[in-house]
């Protein structure tokens, strides 16, 4: 389903793990930009106690970008996990998740299927940040700024507010490419 359960005692150091992974990957590669899927099994996160990996994810300066997903009406999916308790809590932000069409590989790679889900939704995200970093190659490297450009060009979905993320965006790639900021101000400073 993608959602782990992650025991309220264990948080702080599965967040240390977390730490020292992003730190392995900066070595490895530079600082970058962690997309992920809120999950699939349509657990509301607000005030319940319960730590849930990835959808209940602190940004680390805007380093994370969890993702949950909305239909093609803007609505939340059924079953995308959700919640949003404070603007540093996620998911962040949603995108298109539903009726997908993918190749089968079960069916030789030839046959089309329908497929849904938020792991969609984050591959979508993490398109749009790779559109932005060939269109700004001064970003590569600034996972923060990188960040905030996908949130300052979110668009606001009103029956998303307080769902995902405390604003409801949803995913405006367009607008992100081409800078078309309407939300600036409401996201972390970046370093």
């Amino acid at each position: 389903t993608g959602a782990y359960d992650v025991e309220p005692d264990q948080f702080d150091k599965f967040i240390d793990l977390l730490q020292d992974e992003l730190q392995d990957l900066d070595t490895q590669l530079g600082p970058a930009l962690l997309v992920a899927s809120a999950g699939n099994c349509g657990y509301d996160h607000r005030n319940s106690g319960i730590f849930k990996w990835p959808a209940m994810m602190p940004s680390y300066n805007g380093r994370i970008l969890v993702v949950a997903g909305v239909d093609a009406n803007d609505a939340l999916r059924t079953n995308a996990d959700y919640g949003a308790q404070e603007i540093a809590w996620e998911p962040h932000l949603a995108a298109p998740a539903e009726d997908f069409v993918v190749l089968d590989p079960d069916l030789g790679g030839t046959d089309t299927q329908l497929h849904s889900g938020t792991s969609f939704a984050a591959a979508m995200v993490s398109e749009t940040a790779a559109l932005v970093l060939s269109a700004v190659p001064a970003l590569r490297g600034q996972p923060c700024r990188l960040s905030d450009r996908i949130l300052s060009n979110g668009e606001i979905i009103p029956d998303l507010e307080g769902v995902v993320g405390a604003h409801g965006l949803r995913l405006n790639a367009w607008w992100a490419i081409v800078d078309n900021p309407t939300n600036e101000g409401w996201f972390q400073s970046c370093p």
